[in-house]
């Protein structure tokens, strides 16, 4: 077994569950991506929540779905409240590790006044909905072409027995990625993907280059949880260039015609710019800012990077195609010292450790979501949970991304920190949440 990746089904038991939540006032910590499907996570399992807890300016006194949404002072300030209340961390990554910092300080015991959501639900499944990508972008191993095929679409009546069988096997589940390698606003079926993960209280989340919509804005109606809208510049000089294929223009209109249809549909889909930021386009950061605080979407700056795929090919020194090569040249902080912190990171746990079950447009099971090409079964179908973690803690594969410490590879919220002082003078404002 692969000590750095040892998947475990569950951290608390049922029982273990039930005696935690019975009787307590529950506040979710977090009305966002997680926070939300959470909610429904609860009563699916028969809670309710009290109220969302948020530091959000904008949130702060509104409500979701009829759930109060407060500033955290309002608990954390009230020592008497403690032993009739539980407060679940609905975050993930280094937000999470704030507040429970925050709870810490507060006088509040792990296990006993806090949990973090991943204790009752520690298992994050993606399902590959699409097949297909219309970009080819530089980072990534659809751009290209030879080292991941193109599929085709899952049909909405495999995605029904999918979904059935997650929710049997993981109680708490609360939401599902659509999304691995391809883009999902490309499925003709989406919308009525999300409404009936909505019916069985299952938040969907989705990740687009946004540069199609035909199904637009059937998908804002049908009320995903969140879109995640990756991005590499503000204007077309830099974006198209890493997001190859892709025009600016058309990505500026559906952000628009998104807004519009939130509006319309009065929608509680979060939008998030997700701005990979490299060294040609740290300058149009400001602009995107600004973009982003005027139309109410938050922005996320991320440091470019290229994919796990060729950070091991680059490590086993084979030569890399030339838009990884282009990709590698415009990264702000160097492959070559990221891989050292991985490194000096070696006996941490893999990053994508939660991320579980990764199932394939053609039910197929991926070994995880870092790398394109790996699988652990045939049929998601015929396999069950238990058998698929048994495969993934001892997979040779891991083996030896582990050896190359890339386990560690996509921690994001440290690369970030590098990011965050590059980007101090811009970064005021709501926008970067």
């Amino acid at each position: 077994m692969n000590p750095q990746c040892n998947v475990k089904k569950e951290h608390y038991g049922l029982r273990e569950i039930a005696d935690l939540l019975r009787g307590r006032k529950i506040y979710l910590w977090g009305a966002g991506q997680k926070g939300r499907p959470f909610l429904f996570a609860l009563l699916r399992n028969g809670y309710r929540a009290e109220a969302f807890l948020d530091s959000a300016p904008v949130l702060i006194g509104t409500d979701y779905r009829g759930t109060p949404i407060l500033d955290p002072k309002t608990i954390l300030g009230s020592p008497a409240a403690f032993e009739s209340s539980l407060i679940i961390l609905t975050s993930t990554t280094d937000k999470i590790r704030q507040m429970a910092l925050a709870c810490r300080g507060a006088g509040l015991v792990h296990g006993r006044h806090y949990v973090r959501m991943q204790e009752l639900a520690p298992l994050s499944p993606s399902i590959e909905i699409s097949g297909v990508c219309n970009l080819r972008c530089i980072a990534c191993p659809r751009g290209e072409g030879a080292r991941l095929e193109t599929g085709g679409f899952m049909s909405f009546d495999d995605y029904r027995k999918v979904l059935q069988k997650l929710i049997r096997e993981i109680p708490w589940l609360f939401t599902v990625d659509l999304y691995v390698w391809s883009d999902p606003l490309l499925h003709p079926g989406l919308a009525e993907i999300i409404r009936y993960n909505n019916g069985l209280g299952i938040g969907s989340g989705l990740s687009t280059n946004l540069n199609y919509g035909k199904y637009l804005e059937d998908v804002i109606k049908a009320g995903p949880d969140y879109i995640r809208v990756s991005t590499s510049g503000f204007g077309p000089k830099n974006y198209e260039i890493t997001h190859s294929g892709g025009t600016w223009e058309l990505l500026f209109k559906n952000l628009l015609d998104a807004k519009n249809y939130i509006k319309k549909y009065d929608s509680k889909t979060i939008i998030t710019i997700l701005y990979h930021a490299n060294k040609n386009n740290l300058s149009e950061f400001a602009a995107m800012r600004d973009f982003c605080v005027e139309n109410g979407f938050r922005l996320e700056p991320l440091l470019s990077s290229i994919f796990s795929d060729y950070a091991m090919d680059y490590i086993e020194k084979k030569p890399l195609w030339e838009g990884a090569r282009l990709a590698k040249d415009i990264m702000l902080v160097s492959l070559d010292e990221i891989l050292e912190r991985c490194a000096e990171e070696h006996s941490a746990p893999c990053l994508g450790m939660r991320a579980l079950p990764v199932i394939n447009w053609d039910l197929s099971v991926l070994l995880c979501c870092f790398y394109s090409y790996e699988r652990l079964a045939p049929n998601y179908l015929d396999i069950g949970i238990d058998e698929i973690i048994e495969r993934r803690n001892n997979a040779e594969f891991c083996k030896k991304c582990i050896k190359y410490s890339l386990h560690r590879f996509w921690d994001h919220p440290n690369y970030t920190k590098n990011l965050r002082p590059l980007l101090a003078e811009l970064s005021e404002g709501n926008a970067v949440i």
